[in-house]
């Protein structure tokens, strides 16, 4: 299961505190145990399946939730594609959008099957953090 950390942090002086998803407050000595606490957001597995002591080990049998966070896709098993829930309908989904996770832009026209695209996306590396990384070099 897939965890997703956020902090809560009490409001104390001038700060109104709040939920802070992407990163830590700033420690400081003033009682930062006090204010701040560690939130855990789960993944919930959609499909009932529980084929290892009640949990689902198999990625290509896994079902998410489209309003939640999302594991890394893999395309170990790219014939068995994931399946991303909404409400009650159940689709796999498409190489445009797997492709606009990877940040491909819709214009691009892939010259190969899906299945090969899929796992090509599957593969790859974000195109948007190898420009920002090797913008520094």
């Amino acid at each position: 299961m897939i965890q997703d950390v956020i902090m809560l942090q009490r409001p104390h002086g001038h700060n109104i505190g709040g939920i802070i998803e992407h990163k830590a407050p700033t420690l400081t000595s003033s009682s930062y145990e006090h204010n701040n606490f560690v939130g855990i957001r789960k993944v919930v597995q959609v499909n009932p399946d529980t084929e290892s002591n009640g949990k689902q080990p198999y990625q290509q049998n896994r079902v998410y939730d489209s309003n939640g966070i999302c594991p890394a896709m893999c395309s170990a098993h790219a014939g068995n594609n994931p399946i991303v829930r909404h409400g009650t309908i159940y689709r796999r989904l498409t190489i445009k959008e797997r492709s606009r996770l990877q940040t491909i832009p819709d214009w691009y026209r892939w010259e190969c099957s899906d299945t090969q695209a899929a796992k090509m996306l599957g593969n790859g590396w974000t195109v948007e953090v190898i420009k920002h990384i090797l913008s520094f070099l």
